[in-house]
């Protein structure tokens, strides 16, 4: 494909206005937060790490940048889009305007999704062996990972424990590290399922990502979450797919609990998660992550990123 000056310099400019819009979603206080939530405390308040961001001024550079009418410009257009989402998410101050701004960025599990994840979830809500997570050392997870990076000769990349509450396991393409939650880690997937997901997918993506002529297939159009996501989840099922029954079950509770979010408090989140059979760590890690980044978690609303499993592999 043969690209104009006009959308390589429109590409260039997008891509740098995207650095400027990364929420740090950081708990400070996550675990002290969590005790008082098992002592009793109705809600948590969790303070994050904010950034210094000023919304008005990247829309301002926003609107300066000369996309040209083409293909490839359209698709300019919805990443930048995309960006200034992130933009409004990063300096909301209501929780309905941090719902809307999640909402154009990830979308809402639909309903037809919906009810094939409650049809998951009642398939294996009385079985306790796949409602439990696993809980793994990260010194073991971290182990396979760096086998399998050495496996494909992936010797600039490596695999550490994280500091992040309640990560569990990411994929930082620009320090090309897999960050992995310190201490015991909850996890829905074995480790030879973590190594199928995170490297074998996530990891081979960005390096392919890396040789692309343009930011944008490098850095990933708009909404590429569903597809990145759903395409790990599709090679979970596939290459382990007489022990998929347990991830399957945790991603359709990830989108219901989304669903949940958008309509009560963390409370009434953790507690119908509890009603599950998870147990109260991990029960209160996953309201977390569909309340993540809100400016209240006592009200109705949604960080909706992780319904991105079930509805992208469906």
């Amino acid at each position: 494909m043969q690209l104009t000056p006009a959308e390589l310099e429109a590409d260039r400019a997008i891509y740098q206005l995207s650095l400027r819009a990364n929420a740090t979603l950081t708990a400070s206080n996550y675990e002290a937060e969590r005790s008082a939530f098992f002592e009793g405390k109705e809600n948590p308040e969790f303070v994050y790490l904010r950034v210094e961001h000023n919304s008005m001024k990247l829309k301002d550079r926003a609107a300066k940048i000369d996309i040209p009418d083409t293909t490839f410009g359209t698709l300019l257009r919805d990443k930048l889009n995309e960006t200034i989402h992130f933009s409004e998410f990063i300096v909301a101050t209501s929780v309905q305007e941090a719902t809307l701004a999640s909402q154009k960025i990830f979308g809402t599990p639909r309903r037809d999704i919906l009810a094939l994840a409650q049809q998951t979830i009642d398939a294996s809500k009385d079985d306790q062996a796949m409602i439990r997570s696993l809980k793994i050392p990260a010194e073991q997870i971290i182990t396979v990972l760096r086998q399998r990076l050495l496996h494909y000769g992936l010797d600039s990349w490596d695999a550490i424990q994280s500091h992040e509450p309640a990560q569990g396991i990411a994929v930082d393409s620009f320090t090309k590290q897999l960050q992995v939650q310190r201490g015991i880690t909850d996890t829905l997937e074995s480790k030879e399922m973590i190594v199928t997901h995170e490297v074998d997918t996530h990891v081979l993506c960005d390096e392919n990502a890396m040789i692309q002529p343009t930011y944008l297939f490098a850095n990933g159009l708009a909404g590429w979450l569903l597809t990145q996501e759903g395409l790990a989840a599709y090679n979970v099922t596939q290459q382990h797919a007489k022990d998929a029954k347990r991830p399957m079950f945790h991603w359709a509770m990830r989108a219901q609990a989304i669903d949940w979010a958008l309509r009560g408090s963390f409370r009434d989140v953790y507690e119908r998660l509890l009603a599950l059979g998870l147990d109260k760590f991990y029960a209160f890690a996953t309201a977390f992550k569909v309340k993540r980044g809100l400016p209240r978690v006592d009200q109705p609303g949604s960080y909706t990123r992780d319904h991105a499993y079930y509805t992208g592999l469906h």
